[in-house]
């Protein structure tokens, strides 16, 4: 791209970090964005890059300074506040955002211009591969309480399948976690629940190929106007699952929203009964199975790393 050769001394990744904390790290930043042509923040909101070129990837926008309790301290502080955020903004030539729901939130709250903001969704890992389909509806994420894996075993156990088990596969490491994850288990006692812990990759793609349906109820109970930063902003494990053929019923707020297409290659829910009615009916359908199963791959591939790289490149020629 651009005639250049990419190679270690052309690219470089690098973690920039400060034992003094925020305040200390703004210098560092600036300095070693100063080294760079095209320069790609991944990360902090709050530091202002000095490269030819600054391209924020926006997982979700945080806050500015203006929103910090020191600039509203007094109104020298407030002041000066706003003017590094001005500037924050002014450094950026695009904004790469993971979702149209990022995006929105962006413009809100950051107050960007519209022309510089593109959604370009992450690129995922397919899972591909053939396996027997059992009767098995998978949750996959990190075991933490803001996943809200709680309620998804309730729904569960209201389901009242006999011929079905759900499969909880994550990762569990701090202490709060583990706490969270001693309690889904007692809470699922008696009923037919698996937690698969701490997989290597081989192991989790497996069972994603086997397994029919896919939950997910991150920002269940969260009001998406007041505390978007809680909910999925994209949802990289639901583009797993339909790479996989494995139906996708999920939370109906977020970037989720984006992902699945209701009746096409799956279904949102807004709620515990809704979620268990919807599932009901495509556990009790292997017709209805067959199309979604099919459908599920095929939206899966708008998120491969072909299709993020191909839109980054255009992106990137069209204003460089």
């Amino acid at each position: 791209m651009f005639g250049t050769h990419i190679d270690s001394k052309s690219v470089s990744i690098k973690e920039i970090s400060s034992r003094f904390g925020l305040i200390s790290l703004i210098p560092a930043f600036y300095r070693e964005s100063s080294k760079y042509d095209m320069f790609f923040n991944c990360s902090v909101n709050m530091l202002i890059p000095n490269g030819k070129k600054n391209i924020f990837i926006v997982h979700f926008p945080d806050k500015l300074w203006q929103s910090t309790r020191t600039a509203r301290m007094t109104p020298l502080n407030m002041f000066i506040a706003r003017k590094i955020d001005e500037h924050i903004k002014k450094a950026y030539s695009l904004y790469l955002c993971n979702s149209q729901f990022t995006a929105g939130w962006l413009k809100k709250s950051w107050n960007v211009d519209d022309n510089k903001v593109f959604v370009v969704y992450p690129p995922v890992k397919m899972i591909d591969g053939n396996a027997k389909k059992n009767n098995s509806i998978l949750v996959c994420s990190r075991i933490e309480s803001s996943k809200k894996i709680d309620m998804l075993i309730e729904a569960f156990k209201k389901l009242g399948s006999v011929d079905y088990k759900l499969v909880i596969a994550g990762s569990c490491t701090g202490n709060s976690d583990k706490i969270y994850y001693e309690n889904l288990k007692k809470l699922s006692e008696g009923f037919p629940v698996e937690f698969k812990i701490n997989l290597q990759r081989k192991d989790l793609e497996k069972i994603f190929l086997e397994s029919k349906l896919f939950w997910h109820a991150k920002g269940f109970c969260v009001d998406e106007n007041s505390n978007p930063y809680l909910l999925e902003h994209f949802g990289i494990t639901t583009v797993e699952a339909m790479s996989a053929g494995c139906i996708p019923i999920v939370i109906n707020k977020g970037g989720q929203k984006e992902i699945v297409d209701e009746g096409v290659n799956g279904y949102k829910w807004n709620s515990i009964d809704e979620l268990i009615r919807k599932s009901k009916i495509v556990l009790e359908d292997e017709t209805i199975q067959t199309s979604l199963f099919a459908s599920a791959k095929k939206k899966a591939l708008n998120y491969s790393a072909e299709v993020f790289s191909e839109q980054v490149k255009k992106i990137l020629k069209k204003y460089f």
